[in-house]
């Protein structure tokens, strides 16, 4: 079991970013504590995205279209973005379920917050329902001090 557990975490390591040419090392910069607050296989947002809330008017706007299709909306989720932010990310829509995001980790590195997630699939002989997936993940962090945002996604199939 050790040795399976190593072995992925080589895997994922190993894996490409979205980013490699401005990939930044992992040691360098301060990580920061993060809280998820939503995640989901179902959403109203079919495209893949990556954004930093930095505002309540946007936090409702992200809300209502995550919620679309679902009657009654559930009440949105209370965020103090007098010292918060928000980071949501989406797949986009998959033509199964059995896929998944990952926020893994968040740095301050220099002027840049880095967010580095994973973008897992099914592999060879995963059972999955057949129905549309939109997978997603919304967390909150202290607010910072950047001049950039950098999101930097590795990718794994997992087989079954």
């Amino acid at each position: 079991m050790q040795f399976y557990t190593s072995f992925l975490l080589v895997l994922l390591l190993a894996c490409k970013s979205s980013k490699d040419s401005q990939q930044i090392s992992v040691s360098e910069g301060t990580p920061i504590k993060f809280e998820q607050l939503a995640s989901g296989a179902y959403s109203g947002i079919s495209d893949a995205r990556q954004v930093l809330l930095t505002s309540s008017a946007q936090w409702e706007k992200l809300w209502a279209e995550i919620h679309k299709f679902e009657r009654p909306q559930p009440e949105m989720l209370k965020v103090d973005f007098s010292n918060r932010w928000l980071i949501a990310c989406f797949m986009g829509t998959k033509g199964s379920g059995g896929y998944q995001l990952e926020i893994n980790r968040i740095q301050l590195q220099k002027n840049q917050l880095a967010i580095y997630t994973t973008h897992r699939e099914p592999g060879k002989n995963c059972i999955a329902t057949m129905a549309l997936t939109q997978p997603y993940m919304v967390v909150s962090i202290e607010k910072q001090k950047v001049e950039k945002t950098e999101f930097y996604t590795s990718s794994l199939k997992e087989d079954c």
